[in-house]
Parts: structure tokens; sequence; C-alpha cells
């Protein structure tokens, strides 16, 4: 999970941008909180390190990031987004495409894995994430209906 710190703070970047560049305080005002919830997850991600390891830990989750090839395409997609300059591209690229197949693999699927051989000790670290995608896919399932119903493009 540590690695995934990285994809966090990108979260928190493509939302500050979208909070920069959207229209409406219906956009503007939601991506800021999401933001700041996928900014205090990367830290819970890094807490979770430092937890369960240590600092030596962050740095071989960062090390992973940059070198190892297992984390180069999620790492492709998230610097690719940082240069989507329309808000809603990158609208649907964060936080409806990338979050909707990651949360759900990550914070359901493989916490029920290691909860089931390791106990619920990663579980109960990542509830926030949990709960965070529960509430957040609300709000970006409504925006992508009224966009969806306001015209066929």
């Amino acid at each position: 999970y540590v690695p995934l710190r990285h994809v966090e703070w990108g979260a928190n970047m493509n939302n500050a941008s979208i909070c920069a560049y959207g229209f409406g305080t219906a956009i503007t005002a939601p991506a800021q909180f999401n933001g700041m919830d996928r900014l205090g997850s990367a830290q819970y991600l890094s807490r979770l390190g430092l937890a369960l390891g240590g600092q030596e830990d962050l740095a071989a989750g960062k090390e992973a990031w940059l070198k190892d090839a297992k984390w180069q395409e999620l790492r492709r997609y998230v610097e690719d987004s940082f240069v989507v300059q329309d808000w809603f591209e990158l609208f649907v690229a964060q936080n409806l495409a990338l979050d909707g197949l990651m949360f759900p693999l990550l914070f359901k699927r493989v916490d029920d894995h290691l909860t089931t051989t390791a106990g619920p000790t990663v579980a109960m670290l990542t509830r926030f994430q949990a709960e965070y995608y529960a509430d957040a896919s609300k709000w970006v399932d409504a925006t992508i209906k009224t966009a969806a119903a306001e015209s066929a493009e």
C-alpha cells in the first residue's frame, strides 16, 4: 500500500486543478473537499507504512514507485493526468476511471483477502479509504449523470 500514497497525492493535485478550473460551486467545492480527503489518505498510507514498518519502508515505497516495473503503468497514468488541461476530462480520468477501478480492488478485495489470511489490522488502518470511496462515488456518479443528461456528446 505504501506506494499508493503517491497516487493519493496525485489525486489531491488533480482535484485541486478541477477546483481551480471547474465551473460553478457544485463542481469546485466538492473537488476541493475531495482533494483534501485524498491528501489525508496519502497521510494515512504513510502512517500505515510507519506503523507496520518504519521510515525505511516509506523510502522503499518511494523507490518502488519510481523504479519497480509493476508500478510504472499506474505511475505513468498519474503523471500523465497532471497535464490534462480540460477540467471535466480530468474529473473523468481521476474520479471516475482511476478511482472506480482502484478503490474497489485495493480497499475492498485486497483488504478482504488480507483480513481472511492475516487478520483485520490492515483493514482497520485503511477504513478511511473504504468509507471515503462510498461517499465520494455518490458525488462522482451524480456529476456524470447530470453531464450525460445535459449533452449527448
